[in-house]
């Protein structure tokens, strides 16, 4: 897995140093001048040509960078014929104080003085915000701009009008998966906090940790599985079969013997139980404080944002909980899955492989892993089977 690291200077209010422009290749970490160093960590995730006939087109970024800084759009800057008619930022994956802040920026483009296209290099314009009460170590207020290329072909009609059609093709951006700090056994997301626990020689429990954006917090909690709930705060299953949730404070046990835990991004919680069933282990899904048994059997769970689970059976299948039966998703053996708040669904094969749905078919992914989760933009995290931590691409 290799990453992409690129130097831009950042421009400060108080300053005359102007951003240096670099093509955005994938997940780039820019690191911004002294006295204080800002990462950004910048990617793609959709691009929509000409979905309407007024020829607005739609593309949306995810940017990433550490508390206490915070983004803020101030301009586009495209090619001759391509205006933006609106914006918008999504702020939710920074709700966590102390936290990686997660924002996402829509773009509505009008592309038909372009040939309603989007091909062209584009300009982010951002602010740099910081938290009130911010140390000037942490947080300097800025301005950072994230370059980047688009490529799509024209899609006008006679006299003018955009065809009502969607391309929903990624861009032209090489793509790659970044290292994170430390190693882990199992890893979780929710709410923009990302949980893991740990590796330690020994098997069985290992403690628990949560990224506070620049390191690992020790949550004093001991677990072989975790997922975390919208809110940010993980339920886990220690070597006993024991569910424990913590709820900010402190660890509270949770009736129950389990093997495996799945949070959707609705808060519905299921886990893998202990009794032996054909296809694996017994399901059942957490109910106004009980446990619900389901039908069905799996050794692996991950929950849906429509809370409806997916497991991986003992024979590596996958199927999905339609709200009345099981229903097969064929097409790979699988030894781990995510399912993100957007509603992305990834599997780590049984080589170790990573695969994304595309709602039709899994699609091969660069990288191996051994365990995986999916954030609320669909960005995978895993670690292999040598426990090092990675951050994917959506």
């Amino acid at each position: 897995m290799n990453t992409n690291h690129t130097s831009v200077k950042r421009s400060t209010h108080g300053g005359a140093a102007a951003a240096i422009l670099v093509t955005l290749a994938g997940y780039t970490t820019m690191t911004l001048a002294a006295p204080s160093t800002l990462k950004v960590t910048a990617a793609i995730t959709k691009q929509y040509e000409a979905v309407a006939e007024d020829g607005l087109s739609v593309v949306e970024l995810v940017t990433i960078v550490p508390p206490p800084n915070r983004l803020t759009q101030s301009g586009l800057k495209a090619p001759t014929g391509v205006t933006l008619a609106s914006a918008k930022q999504d702020d939710t994956g920074c709700a966590t104080e102390g936290s990686e802040c997660r924002q996402r920026f829509s773009l509505n483009l009008d592309t038909r003085r372009n040939g309603c296209s989007l091909t062209g290099d584009y300009a982010l314009e951002l602010l740099v915000v910081c938290r009130p009460g911010a140390p000037a170590t942490q947080c300097q207020p800025g301005t950072v701009s994230i370059p980047f290329k688009l490529a799509g072909s024209s899609a006008a009609n006679p006299g003018g009008a955009c065809s009502q059609r969607v391309v929903n093709q990624k861009a032209n951006l090489a793509q790659s998966w970044r290292q994170l700090p430390g190693t882990a056994s199992d890893i979780g997301m929710g709410g923009g906090t990302l949980w893991m626990i740990g590796s330690g020689a020994a098997t069985g429990d290992q403690s628990v940790y949560r990224w506070d954006g620049k390191a690992w917090i020790d949550m004093k909690g001991k677990a072989v599985r975790l997922d975390v709930t919208p809110e940010g705060y993980a339920w886990v299953v220690n070597d006993k079969g024991e569910i424990w949730r913590h709820d900010g404070r402190a660890w509270n046990r949770v009736p129950g013997i389990a093997k495996d835990i799945g949070i959707g991004a609705n808060g519905a919680v299921w886990v893998i139980g202990a009794g032996a069933i054909a296809g694996g282990f017994e399901i059942f899904r957490w109910n106004n404080g009980n446990w619900q048994k389901m039908p069905g059997g799996g050794t692996r769970i991950d929950v849906d944002p429509q809370g409806n689970a997916w497991v991986v059976s003992d024979g590596g299948d996958v199927f999905r909980y339609t709200g009345s039966n099981w229903a097969g998703v064929p097409g790979v053996k699988a030894r781990d899955i995510g399912i993100g708040g957007d509603g992305s669904v990834f599997v780590v094969a049984q080589d170790g492989s990573v695969h994304r749905w595309n709602g039709n078919a899994w699609v091969r992914r660069d990288g191996k892993l051994a365990e995986i989760t999916v954030d609320a933009q669909g960005i995978p995290f895993g670690s292999g089977d040598n426990k090092q931590i990675w951050m994917g691409y959506p």
